[in-house]
C-alpha cells in the first residue's frame, strides 16, 4: 500500500492536535478562539500543559506547511504580507476601529465620514483588512467588529503597538538593505533602515528622544509585547537566594518593574534601577512601599563608564540586543572598573538557536525578531558562541558560565563571572 502522501500526513496532524487543544479549551472551561467580538484576546497554553503545548506547536507548524503546500511555490514567492501592513497603517492612522462602538454597526460611509477618508478607500481598506479578520461586513454595506478590531479599539498599548509596526518599523524595514548596502555590517546606531527610513542621522532612541509622543507610544508598544509575559520562569529558572544580601544594578531597567518584581520575591536582596533621568525620576515615584527601602533609582547613560563600585550584580534585560557589537563591547568594558573578583553579570536575552531547535512558530518569531533588530538598530540576537567571542574581546577575565532558557519562552537567561580583581 501507497504511503500517504504529505497532504495527508499534514491533515492527519492537525485534526489530530486540535482535538487535544479543543479538548483542553473544553475540560478547563475555557473560551474558545474566535474571530467573533467576543472572542478572547489571547490564546495561551500553560508550559507545564506539555501535551497540550506540543500539540498546539503542531497544529500551528502544520497548518501553515499545509497551506504552503497547497500554494505551491509560485504562489508563495508572488504573495505579499506588505498590504497586510498597509492596511494596518491606515486603519491606525485614521483611527477606523474608534469609528462606532465595538458593539454596534456602521455603514462604510459613515465610517468614512467619521474617519476623514474617503469612501472609496475606506471599502478598499476595510476589504482588504477582513481577509485577516479584522472587521467584518454583516451585511452588504454593513461592518462590525470582530475580534481583532475590538482589540485596537479598546486596548491603547496594543494600538500603540501597532502604531510602530506601522509608522516606525515599517519604514525601517523597506529601506534595510539598503543600509546594508550602504554602509555593510553596522557599527553606528544611525547606520540602519530605521534612520535612512525616517530621513534621520539620528539613532532610533535618540530619534524617538526628539519626538516624546513617538517615544511614549513606542515604550507602550513594549509593555504590549511583555504583558504576556510571566515572570514566573525568571524567579524558578535562576538561584536567586544563592546571592544572599546581594545588590543588584537593574541596568537600563526603565520603570523598575523587574527589580520591584524580584525585591517582592525574594526580601534579602537590594536593588539600585539606573537608566535616564526622565525615566528614573517617573521610576522612583511609582516604588510600592513594601519594597521602597530595598529599590532605588539613579541616573546612569551606560554608554559611559559605571558610576558606582565593587558591584555584586549587574542584570541587563533586553539591552544588548539593541546596540551593535562594537557597543555591547563598549558596554561591557564600562562596567569594569565597578567589578570585584566574584562580580556576577546576569544577562537575559533571546538567544539563537540551530535550526529545527525550537517549535516552528517560536523559530519564525525568533527570526522575526533577529530581522527586526536588523532594520531597527543594526544589531542582532545572538548564539552563545557569539556571546563568548563577544565578552573575550570585551576582556578575557569576563567568563560565561551558564546560559538556561526560561520556561518555554524565547528567552534565556546567562550568568557571566568577573574572574579579575
Amino acid at each position: 500500500m501507497a504511503s500517504p502522501s504529505q497532504l495527508i500526513v499534514l491533515s492527519n496532524t492537525i485534526s489530530e492536535g486540535t482535538a487535544i487543544v479543543n479538548e483542553y479549551f473544553l475540560s478547563h472551561n475555557l473560551p474558545m478562539p474566535s474571530f467573533d467580538v467576543s472572542g478572547p484576546p489571547r490564546v495561551v497554553i500553560p508550559s507545564h500543559e506539555k501535551r497540550v503545548a506540543a500539540a498546539y506547536a503542531e497544529v500551528l507548524r502544520a497548518t501553515i506547511e499545509l497551506h504552503n503546500l497547497l500554494l505551491g511555490p509560485t504562489a508563495i514567492l508572488m504573495s505579499s504580507s506588505v498590504m497586510d501592513s498597509m492596511s494596518l497603517h491606515f486603519i491606525y492612522a485614521y483611527d477606523m476601529a474608534n469609528t462606532f462602538p465595538v458593539d454596534e454597526e456602521a455603514t462604510y460611509e459613515q465610517i468614512s465620514e467619521k474617519c476623514g477618508l474617503n469612501v472609496v478607500d475606506t471599502r478598499r481598506v476595510l476589504g482588504y483588512a477582513m481577509t485577516n479578520h479584522m472587521f467584518k461586513e454583516v451585511r452588504p454595506g454593513v461592518v462590525a467588529h470582530t475580534a481583532a478590531s475590538k482589540l485596537l479599539a479598546t486596548n491603547p498599548l496594543i494600538k500603540d503597538y501597532v502604531g510602530i509596526a506601522s509608522e516606525e518599523r515599517f519604514q525601517a524595514a523597506a529601506h534595510t538593505v539598503e543600509a546594508l548596502q550602504t554602509y555593510g555590517i553596522a557599527k553606528e546606531p544611525n547606520e540602519t533602515g530605521y534612520s535612512i527610513g525616517h530621513r534621520t542621522t539620528k539613532g532610533l532612541y535618540e530619534e524617538l528622544s526628539a519626538h516624546p509622543s513617538r517615544g511614549k507610544r513606542f515604550a507602550n508598544a513594549m509593555s504590549a509585547i511583555n504583558s504576556g509575559n510571566d515572570p514566573t520562569s525568571l524567579f524558578e529558572t535562576y538561584d536567586w537566594k544563592s546571592l544572599g544580601s546581594a545588590t543588584m544594578i537593574d541596568v537600563g531597567g526603565g520603570y523598575g518593574y523587574i527589580s520591584i518584581s524580584l525585591a517582592t520575591k525574594f526580601p534579602s536582596l537590594k536593588f539600585i534601577v539606573q537608566d535616564v533621568a526622565g525615566t528614573v525620576a517617573d521610576g522612583s515615584a511609582n516604588v510600592p512601599a513594601e519594597v521602597s527601602d530595598r529599590v532605588s533609582f539613579m541616573a546612569y547613560d551606560m554608554l559611559n563608564p559605571q558610576t558606582l563600585r565593587n558591584i555584586d550584580v549587574l542584570f541587563f534585560r533586553a539591552i544588548f540586543h539593541n546596540w551593535t557589537d562594537h557597543y555591547c563591547i563598549k558596554i561591557l568594558r564600562n562596567q569594569i572598573p565597578a567589578l570585584k573578583k566574584g562580580s556576577r553579570l546576569i544577562i537575559v536575552e533571546p538567544l539563537l538557536v540551530e535550526s529545527g531547535q525550537l517549535p516552528w512558530h517560536e523559530e519564525k518569531r525568533l527570526r522575526s525578531i533577529n530581522l527586526n533588530m536588523l532594520s531597527y538598530f543594526g544589531s542582532r540576537e545572538k548564539s552563545i558562541d557569539d556571546w563568548r567571542e563577544i565578552f573575550r574581546e570585551a576582556d578575557e577575565r569576563f567568563k560565561v558560565e551558564s546560559a538556561v532558557r526560561l520556561g518555554d519562552t524565547l528567552t534565556y537567561i546567562m550568568e557571566v563571572l568577573w574572574t579579575g580583581d
